[in-house]
């Protein structure tokens, strides 16, 4: 099957290691992280559609999003000091992805039509025995109308 999810997710992930340098950033689910810094970044869980273009099934577009969550983690008792890293971070991302002038990653000739943040977010805070953890969860909302018809 022809799409564009792993080409947008492998450039979201090259973008985020470029406007957070000091953080993990991981193409994946939350579960598939093995090693864990202090700050992490997953591009991971796709949730879309796919429609034809035509009659003739030979296009098709898409329009899903990209799931984003950036998590902090912190051995001191502030839940403020986390939870402003995590937003901190989510600022940067959101910015570094809506930089790009074509709003599309740079992926135009890959069928890319538009992939910015959808601007929804969601703030998560936990506190255990190892610290403070905050996460924020954004989404990337892509539009793309790919070369090919996907193979069945």
């Amino acid at each position: 099957m022809s799409t564009t999810i792993p080409v947008v997710k492998a450039a979201l992930v090259q973008r985020l290691k470029v406007a957070l340098p000091d953080t993990q950033v991981i193409y994946g689910s939350s579960g598939s992280v093995t090693t864990r810094g202090d700050r992490v970044v997953v591009v991971g869980k796709t949730i879309g559609r796919r429609d034809p273009d035509s009659m003739d099934s030979q296009t098709y577009s898409e329009d899903y999003t990209v799931e984003i969550v950036i998590s902090v983690s912190i051995s001191a008792y502030d839940m403020r000091t986390a939870e402003e890293l995590a937003l901190g971070d989510y600022a940067a991302a959101d910015a570094s992805i809506r930089s790009s002038s074509s709003q599309n990653l740079g992926l135009g000739s890959n069928g890319v039509q538009r992939a910015m943040p959808d601007g929804s977010f969601e703030c998560f805070e936990q506190a255990d025995n190892d610290g403070r953890h905050a996460a924020v969860r954004f989404f990337i909302h892509v539009l793309a109308q790919p070369s090919s018809a996907p193979s069945i």
